[in-house]
């Protein structure tokens, strides 16, 4: 377990799951349970439902990385799918070879990327599937992590 203030390791054990985070409130004590304010967590099921039973006061914070790889694969299944759907258009055309530049931090665009990305753009608007997944992907890319030293 990390401090989100401190960025310090706080707790550890073997182990993970729900009974690892069980064993952690253990540890705390009623007390300190009842200061919890926030807790960053894995989407897993076992974290949630401990966290959920034991500190359901506490503001879940669901971890950025696995929200970002779930956008990203659902972006990805779009983009695949939009592209079979169009393959032989110039709307297909513009689809091709997106993959890499929009799984892209926005900062890390390359002129060819953005380009790219502004050709999808004008292609597919914001409309239908397609539009609509770019824009929310483009406008949900994360910054990048905080340095925990």
């Amino acid at each position: 377990m990390v401090d989100h203030d401190s960025g310090r390791v706080i707790w550890a054990t073997e182990g993970k799951g729900a009974a690892a985070v069980e064993a952690f409130f253990e540890a705390l004590g009623p007390e300190r349970l009842a200061e919890l304010e926030v807790v960053t967590v894995d989407m897993a099921a076992g974290y949630l439902r401990a966290i959920r039973e034991k500190a359901s006061h506490a503001q879940v914070v669901l971890d950025r990385f696995r929200v970002q790889k779930l956008a990203s694969d659902a972006l990805d299944r779009v983009r695949r799918d939009q592209w079979r759907e169009l393959q032989g258009t110039a709307e297909g055309k513009s689809i091709k070879k997106t993959r890499f530049a929009l799984l892209k931090n926005s900062g890390d665009l390359l002129p060819k990327d953005k380009a790219k990305l502004s050709q999808v753009a004008h292609q597919h608007g914001v409309c239908g599937a397609g539009g609509v997944a770019w824009t929310l992907y483009r406008h949900t890319s994360p910054p990048p992590p905080p340095s925990y030293r």
